[in-house]
């Protein structure tokens, strides 16, 4: 997730990891996910599909602008299922559109653990690996608002 300029700086790091780093041999080997919780623009529908063309796979949140037309039905579930399934045989990469929050994290999370499998890397064990950031915050929520600049700063409120 990110602005515009962040996708383009995201692909960038994604080839490094597969040209320099030896993570697979293209950016479609990398277990990695764009997600864009919420499509607002045509802008972003070209971003996702500039990312999708580079091999990422990619979520939208809520449905498809082209799905529901009701003269356009059977269009667009060709569209979709070229967006979905086409793209992925030619890029590697594959665009979706999925309402439920949830389904978005399932989708992602399946979509991370089969590259990984298929890069040999072992299955992902949370505790294997450092504490992410949100558990300093979660820390310093339990804290009295008064004494959150002494944790994090070393100084206590005046």
């Amino acid at each position: 997730m990110g602005s515009c300029v962040d996708n383009t700086r995201i692909l960038t790091v994604l080839t490094q990891m597969a040209q320099e780093g030896g993570l697979g041999d293209d950016i479609d080997a990398i277990p990695a996910v764009g997600l864009a919780p919420e499509w607002m623009s045509e802008k972003a529908l070209a971003i996702g599909t500039y990312c999708v063309a580079s091999g990422a796979y990619v979520i939208f949140g809520g449905s498809s602008p082209i799905s529901g037309m009701p003269d356009r039905v059977a269009d667009s579930d060709v569209v979709l299922k070229y967006i979905s399934e086409g793209w992925e045989k030619l890029y590697g990469g594959k665009m979706e559109f999925v309402a439920d929050p949830d389904e978005m994290i399932r989708r992602t999370l399946e979509h991370i653990d089969k590259k990984r499998a298929a890069l040999g890397l072992p299955v992902y064990n949370a505790t294997a690996f450092g504490m992410g950031g949100d558990s300093r915050m979660l820390e310093l929520d339990k804290l009295p608002i008064m004494d959150r600049r002494e944790a994090l700063y070393g100084v206590a409120a005046d």
